[in-house]
């Protein structure tokens, strides 16, 4: 690896990003965001989804990009077809306390 490994580059700083390399983090930028879905910023910013709001700073959420791209796309739009969504359903729908 070399010495910009896990590093972000912001206004001429580094920080570390405190995530392993194998897992994307939830919350993008614009441009993050974009390149993601294949589109441009003006494009995301006109037909996509709404950014969450977290102070001052928009951020977009991969899963809530996800489903819209799903629904473009045609497939299900309903949250339970998430596996993911299936699962804590699941797990919240427990009597017993998982230990």
């Amino acid at each position: 690896m070399g010495p910009d490994a896990g590093t972000t580059h912001r206004g001429g700083t580094r920080e570390m990003s405190g995530l392993p390399p194998n897992i994307p983090k939830r919350g993008l930028s614009l441009a993050e965001a974009a390149e993601y879905c294949g589109v441009s910023g003006n494009t995301l910013t006109r037909h996509g989804p709404p950014p969450t709001k977290i102070g001052e700073r928009s951020v977009y959420d991969r899963r809530v990009l996800d489903r819209w791209l799903d629904r473009l796309a045609g497939f299900g739009s309903d949250e339970g077809d998430d596996p993911e969504h299936t699962l804590l359903q699941a797990i919240h729908a427990r009597k017993a306390p998982i230990r």
